[in-house]
């Protein structure tokens, strides 16, 4: 076995702390990996793996780490950044290192490797009695917020919704484990002490964390299974951001029951933000509706489509908005100009939190920042409650604004420690260093011309290198022109190099200014990062305000291109869409190709409508296109229909298609029945159901008898219910159940009945 050396012992020791992360070791330019670490890492990275006295190791250059961290997290790994934590020059032997984060799936705050699109959670989950806590946090956006579930199905249900890359739990719920890599394979689980969620010490962690007193300020003391999550995840943060803090909203403790519930089947059967053959936004909902120019209005836009709102009112404050901004053009004209300036607000300020952004961040902030006053004044005139509590609350921060516009230069580079970041006249210190420097550097300019005309040499030049430092150089041919002064520095092949007394002086001066102009710089950007921490408050707000605004805007430019119509909500029984269409479909086939239908669904002789017909009649596609109606009318969003009166639904509840789970041991009729029973057992009279083919995964005989017993049962309830089946034996029931209709699309034989035309209307 080879010697280990002081440097191998160094990262050994390290790399012991973290057993299962990746260690980035800083060595110079590089991050190193060695060991075991550098065998995973080089296949992932699809890096070279190379050898040095036995030992594997590998690299990538600190610039570009990045990009191949992507690839690591992407693997649910995570990453340990070890940098060198004292000056080289000064240090007595080995540099001392230590490891200042682990990048894991759930911490990420870089943009590079974040999608705009969608959050970044990393929750906390723990198990109290039968109900369960579950606290989320995006470190890249400061969202915050927490909730008591009352069963394992409603945990499922909320998972679902939510963007969750990494979930921490207690190390001794073996139960919860196994139901997560089950049913959420693509989350990272992270286990931790199981100590840290018992209810004391996760309190003495949040309080602590926080600087607070008491929870009682964001209601945890009546969530103990809350409190117990946030606990264990706020541990596992501190202890993979160190002493970083981001920049969090205040906590929000909500319940599941103030918004329509939309559990995994509905948002993956409608493709409401995601599609089944890719996972891509495209040909989705979200894709259809999505008009917004920011980055936090696409996040939002996302929280609207699958947290449709419950409350009456609230709904119709968001409806009125978008048809002002209709009916208002303009409006919406000057809001897409002025959105074009500004950035991502909320993840810039989780980087400043964090004490990891540059002056291109503070800038993008600044501009970001610069269109309040304007936005305001656009929405002046505005009637809609909301849009006028937009305008109200948007804070301009103009003495934030005038600093950093006075401090930062306008196209700062990369990196905030070398310099080149404050502007001229901002500090009076620092310009005296940066006026000696450039005095220093003209009177070098100046040698170079001075010494050409003096010495008679057109080829003499005065250079710098960071080995060598400043010189001058002399052609052989010319060395006989050298004068005394000049004292001999190295030797090339065609020319020699030489320092002077004068030149050393002037050096050392500018090497000096260099360093405390770049001390100083730093200092001062620090200053003015901390400032906009102290207003992170009030940013934060501005930012929630403006993804509001953004969503709204893009609401109303969809509806208005689409021909959308204002849905009129209310808490009635009924669903009547005249002429509704399905909102991507249309868009594929082209709106006049579409052939739309009216639905009419209560809770009495119109309850559940049994549907037939053939395949490809059009079936799936009203049914889809009925509920994803329901949820843009909930969600604020004008509908693709010619009149719509939408009576709230508490839930909307699919089975559609065919699917097994495997890794449960379930079969495709398995799977069936267990999402049937669970409608069954979760749906209430305002809830809205769509089935399509229930009974098909058995035989025909036992098919029908299912189907005609869950028909049975969702009378009893009183939901609200588009069946579909090729069991025409069912259309049977209408005849003794006052709450059962019966419909079918329409086909046409044609040229002898050889030929059939799909009609695609729904008839009676």
């Amino acid at each position: 076995m080879p010697k280990e050396t002081p440097l191998v012992k160094q990262y050994n020791e390290i790399k012991a702390e973290y057993p299962d992360t990746l260690l980035f070791y800083r060595l110079g330019d590089f991050y190193e990996l060695f060991g075991d670490d550098a065998i995973k890492a080089s296949k992932i990275m699809e890096v070279t793996l190379t050898k040095r006295r036995d030992l594997p190791m590998c690299g990538v250059p600190y610039h570009a780490a990045m990009t191949y961290i992507r690839k690591i997290l992407k693997k649910s790994m995570s990453v340990a950044i070890c940098e060198q934590t004292e000056d080289a020059s000064r240090a007595k032997g080995l540099v001392k290192r230590e490891v200042v984060r682990v990048i894991t799936p759930g911490t990420v705050i870089e943009d590079d490797l974040l999608s705009e699109d969608y959050n970044n959670f990393l929750a906390g989950l723990s198990k109290n009695g039968k109900s369960y806590g579950l606290t989320f946090l995006d470190v890249s956006t400061g969202d915050f917020k927490g909730c008591t579930l009352a069963n394992r199905a409603e945990l499922e249900s909320e998972l679902s919704g939510i963007p969750v890359k990494e979930i921490v739990i207690p190390d001794n719920e073996r139960g919860l484990e196994e139901f997560l890599r089950i049913n959420f394979s693509s989350i990272t689980i992270t286990k931790l002490n199981s100590w840290y969620f018992t209810k004391d010490k996760a309190e003495d962690i949040i309080t602590a964390y926080f600087n607070v007193a008491t929870l009682k300020g964001w209601e945890m003391d009546k969530a103990p299974g809350v409190t117990s999550s946030c606990g264990g995840l706020i541990e596992y943060l501190k202890e993979t951001q160190k002493d970083r803090k981001t920049t969090l909203k205040s906590f929000r403790l909500y319940r599941i029951e103030d918004n329509m519930v939309l559990d995994r089947n509905a948002q993956e059967n409608l493709e409401l933000v995601r599609n089944l053959n890719e996972g891509t936004k495209k040909n989705t909902l979200y894709d259809i509706v999505d008009y917004t120019d920011t980055a936090m209005g696409k996040r939002k836009l996302v929280n609207y489509i699958l947290r449709p709102l419950k409350d009456v009112d609230k709904i119709r404050l968001r409806l009125n908005a978008v048809e002002e901004l209709i009916q208002k053009r303009e409006i919406t004209k000057e809001l897409t100009g002025q959105f074009e300036m500004v950035r991502d607000i909320e993840r810039i300020l989780a980087r400043t939190g964090f004490g990891s952004c540059n002056g291109r961040d503070l800038v993008s902030l600044k501009e970001s920042q610069k269109v309040i006053p304007e936005i305001k004044n656009i929405l002046s005139g505005a009637a809609s409650q909301i849009l006028e509590d937009i305008a109200g609350g948007l804070s301009p921060l103009e003495e934030l604004v005038g600093e950093l516009e006075k401090g930062i230069v306008d196209s700062p580079p990369l990196t905030v420690k070398e310099g080149g970041v404050i502007k001229k006249g901002y500090d009076k210190k620092l310009d005296k260093i940066i006026n000696t420097s450039e005095a220093d550097k003209k009177w070098i300019a100046d040698l170079e011309k001075k010494e050409k005309k003096r010495l008679k040499i057109p080829s003499l030049k005065v250079s710098y290198n960071k080995v060598y430092g400043y010189y001058i150089e002399v052609t052989k041919i010319h060395t006989d022109k050298v004068p005394q002064e000049y004292n001999r520095k190295q030797t090339l092949v065609n020319a020699e190099r030489y320092i002077t007394k004068e030149l050393k002086e002037k050096e050392n001066s500018i090497l000096g200014a260099e360093e405390k102009k770049s001390s100083l710089e730093y200092k001062i950007f620090k200053e003015l990062r901390d400032k906009v921490n102290n207003a992170a408050a009030t940013i934060l707000k501005n930012a929630e305000l403006l993804s509001v605004l953004d969503v709204l805007k893009s609401f109303a430019e969809v509806s208005n291109k689409n021909s959308y119509v204002k849905p009129h909500i209310n808490g009635g029984d009924k669903i009547d869409i005249k002429d509704g269409r399905h909102p991507v479909v249309e868009l594929s086939m082209g709106v006049n190709e579409f052939v739309p239908n009216d639905t009419y669904l209560d809770k009495k002789s119109n309850q559940i409508t049994i549907i037939t017909g053939p395949n490809m009649a059009g079936k799936s596609t009203y049914l889809k296109q009925t509920a994803i109606i329901t949820i843009m009318a909930q969600a604020g969003c004008f509908v693709p229909a010619s009149k719509a009166v939408i009576g709230v639904s508490d839930r909307v509840f699919t089975r559609i298609g065919a699917g097994e789970n495997l890794a449960a041991g379930e079969s495709t009729f398995m799977v069936e029945m267990t999402e049937v029973a669970a409608i069954l057992n979760n749906a209430t009279p305002d809830s809205l159901i769509i089935l399509d083919e229930v009974g098909r995964g058995t035989s025909t005989f036992d098919g029908i008898s299912i189907a005609w017993s869950v028909i049975e049962s969702i009378a009893k309830l009183k939901s609200r219910t588009l069946f579909a089946t090729h069991y025409f034996e069912l259309t049977e029931l209408a005849s003794y159940m006052d709450s059962v209709t019966n419909y079918n699309f329409a086909v046409r034989e044609w040229k002898d009945k050889k030929k059939i035309v799909f009609l695609r209307k729904l008839k009676k």
